[in-house]
């Protein structure tokens, strides 16, 4: 009975060495899409993050501006426009979050600030 449990641990010890370290690690995406990157550029920014995992909580690394950066993921269904401008002074912005705004509404840059409007 003991030779068993010993060659049991050690068939298990010898297959635990066989497994690659990635197969260890989180996957690198979270739950959720980003929500567009509602600026075009034509110079690649600085990256603020790489992967999800290098956000905290449910934030997600997105293409925001001219580069990565930690957002939260997109709240409700459809999309934002996109601006066909980019904003060099920024406006006060009237919501946060889709769940800001009322109905089927999402929280958009439009103009240089966030607003509520229909995807």
């Amino acid at each position: 009975m003991k030779a068993r449990s010993i060659l049991a641990l050690v068939g298990l010890l010898a297959l635990w060495t066989q497994l690659s370290p990635a197969s260890c690690m989180p996957p690198l995406e979270k739950f959720g899409t980003c929500p567009p990157n509602p600026f075009k550029c034509s110079v690649k920014g600085q990256d603020a993050c790489n992967h999800d995992y290098d956000c905290e909580g449910i934030q997600k690394c997105c293409y925001f501006n001219c580069g990565k950066i930690c957002r939260n993921p997109q709240e409700k269904a459809g999309s934002c426009p996109i601006l066909p401008y980019f904003c060099s002074v920024p406006e006060g912005d009237l919501c946060s979050s889709d769940y800001d705004c009322p109905e089927k509404k999402k929280c958009c840059y439009v103009n240089c600030g966030k607003s509520c409007v229909d995807p």
